[in-house]
This record gives C-alpha cells, structure tokens and sequence, in this order.
C-alpha cells in the first residue's frame, strides 16, 4: 500500500502580502496541492496523510467547499486530514458542521481518533490541534495511544469490505502534530506503528529512521523556508505491516533564493537589470529572491533598486556596492571644505589604505557628497 504524507499547505497564507506577486502565489499554494493530488494518481497511492495545516486561518464556508470540490475529484484515495495550528479550529469553526466527501476524514478531536480503512488494510491514530480537547493539544499521550491500540475496533463494514479483509489491520499509522521529537521517539519505540506522519511549523526532518517524518510546509513562506518543499511517499508490506520505501519528492512551485551580483564602475543601470534578468531566468522566474549587490560602481550611476522589486519577485535587495572617486580630482575641487580635509587626512597620513580604511574613505565621502552641508562646510 503506497501513501503520500504532506503538510502545511497554508492555503491563504498572508505571509506574502503587499507584494505584488501576493495573489499569484496564493493560486501556486492551490494548484501545488492538486499536483500532490495528481501524484497520488501516478504513484496508486491509495492513501493521502495532511498532518495539519491545510489553511493558514479559520477557513470560512466557501473555501471550504472549494477544496472539498478538489478532494472530491479523488475518490479513489483516502484523504485523512489532522487540524494544526494555524487552521484555528474553534467551537463555531465552519470545518465542524462541514460535510466532506465520503473519501475525506477531517479529525476534529484534540485526543487520539481511530480511523479503519479495511480496503487498504490500514488503520491511522490521529489528533488534531485544537482551541479545544486535549490539555496537550495535537500531541499523542502514551496511554491514549495505548487504549486506542488495544481496543478492537467497532466499525461496521459493507459485504464488500467484509470479503476483502477480516481480522485486524497490519498496517498502523500515527497522524499528529507535535514539537516534542523527543517524546515522539520515546512513544513510538514502544508500540509497533509502520509509519508516523508528523507536522510542525518547521522545516523538513527525519524524526526516526524509516519510521517517524515530518515534510515541512509545501510551499516556502520566507527565506527561513530554505531547502526543497515537497512529500514523502512511502510504501508499506501489507502482509508484514512494514514500511519498505520512503522518499521525498520536491513539490513546491517556488523557492527563496538568495542572488548575488557583483557590478563594477562600468556596470550602468541598464545592464544590472539586464544581469538580474538573466539569473532570475536561469533559476526560475517562479521564485522569490533576496539580491545582494557586491563590487564597486560608478557613484554618478543611478540603480533603481525599487523598480528592480517591481518588475521582478525580489523580496528584499541589500546593496554592498563601493562608489569608487576620483580622490584627487575630488580634492582639487574641495581644497577647504569638509570633503578636502577629510580626503587630505586619510592621503596625507603617508600609510597605505587597508581595505576597512579604504571602504570607511568611500563611505564618508559618499555621505559627505550627499549631504545637503557636505560642500559648504
């Protein structure tokens, strides 16, 4: 039996607002999650893990519907779906009045819940993270899972099912969402689970070796989200009831990158763009970058680094360029101003320049040229 194990789609994340790419990633986080979807189809996973997270707020009604419609479109899998944080589920919360296609289970409860799947020989403990429930919400308590283990499950089965399985499931999976790895080893060791999907507003991690994983969210929200973005897919004996395979497979639509360009004095405006058009087109014009400029620049050389973040998904640009000036012209033009003695000081002092003197030289002057007193002094 294959499954695929993903979290934290954060469908309507404001973490990108006021960009102008803002919408078109929200689109991105939908249509990323329809790709899981279609992977699903390609791998016959029969099985599909959301260890919470599936919205970044309360979702209302309408939003609601429209991923139901998606699941909907998959009625061949088995979509079991844990609440985390961020999808804030309250006692008025929408999410549980709502109905889901009779493929989709959406765990309410802050304590263990068993789910029986007997067409795929399976059964998942999961626990959402609630306002509501559990003292330790989203978390598994040993003894919880212990009970929920031993007691003989009290589902009722089509004749379908009946004659495709009998007896207990060999196929055991955990669904929680915890920041206590710790705990988690210390549990899981003792009881025998094939697989625990585990979500956290973290990164990717290999909680234990072929047994305990987390993906990270699918789509990266800020440079902190560095790494790829994606799944595990994974694949378990149903006879044996052990994991055999587990792997990650990249997902996500964009990432943040950081780009670095060095310039020089005969780098115009012009050409920069033409520089940071290049390296977006070559990494993805998908992503989301930080540009740093390094190197040194003419300082009658304007760079509109604003209109850069405006034509392009430039989130952030730090600019470590050096004006580099003519000194002595500079001084001949400034022989009893501010600007001269400050240049006749640093040349006149017989030593030669380190590179920190020599950039404090061109910062100063810089600011000196630029402000308002910096010639009349």
């Amino acid at each position: 039996m294959k499954f695929i194990h993903l979290s934290d789609i954060r469908i309507g994340s404001p973490s990108e607002n006021g960009s102008h790419w803002s919408s078109a990633r929200q689109g991105e986080r939908f249509r990323t999650l329809q790709k899981v979807l279609d992977l699903s189809r390609e791998e016959k996973a029969g099985l599909i893990l959301i260890s919470g997270g599936l919205f970044a707020h309360q979702p209302v009604t309408s939003e609601l519907e429209q991923i139901n419609a998606l699941f909907r479109q998959y009625p061949e899998r088995e979509i079991v779906i844990i609440a985390g944080e961020t999808d804030r589920v309250r006692g008025s919360s929408p999410v549980r009045s709502f109905v889901w296609a009779p493929n989709v289970h959406y765990v309410l409860s802050g304590h263990v819940e068993q789910i029986f799947l007997p067409a795929l020989k399976a059964e998942v403990y999961a626990a959402s993270a609630t306002t509501e429930g559990s003292s330790e919400p989203g978390s598994f308590l040993l003894a919880d899972l212990k009970a929920a283990v031993s007691a003989r499950p009290t589902f009722s089965f089509s004749l379908e099912e009946s004659r495709a399985y009998s007896g207990r499931p060999s196929i055991r999976i955990a669904l929680l969402r915890t920041k206590d790895d710790r705990g988690i080893q210390e549990t899981f060791r003792k009881l025998e689970f094939t697989y625990v999907a585990v979500g956290r507003e973290s990164g990717r991690r290999e909680i234990i070796p072929d047994l305990a994983y987390d993906p990270g969210c699918l789509e990266p929200e800020s440079m902190r989200d560095s790494g790829a973005h994606g799944v595990y897919v994974g694949e378990a004996d149903e006879e044996s009831g052990k994991l055999i395979d587990i792997r990650f497979v990249p997902m996500a639509a964009a990432a943040y990158v950081p780009l670095k360009i060095s310039v020089s004095q005969k780098t115009t405006a012009e050409e920069l763009e033409k520089l940071v058009r290049s390296e977006i087109a070559r990494r993805g014009e998908a992503n989301i970058y930080r540009l740093k400029l390094t190197g040194s620049r003419d300082p009658e050389e304007h760079f509109d680094l604003e209109q850069l973040k405006k034509k392009y998904r430039i989130d952030r640009v730090v600019d470590e360029t050096e004006p580099v000036y003519d000194f002595e012209t500079l001084f001949a033009e400034h022989p009893q101003d501010m600007i001269g003695y400050y240049i006749g000081t640093i040349i006149n002092s017989g030593k030669e320049m380190s590179n920190v003197e020599r950039r404090a030289m061109y910062y100063g002057i810089d600011a000196l040229l630029k402000s308002s007193e910096g010639g009349k002094t």
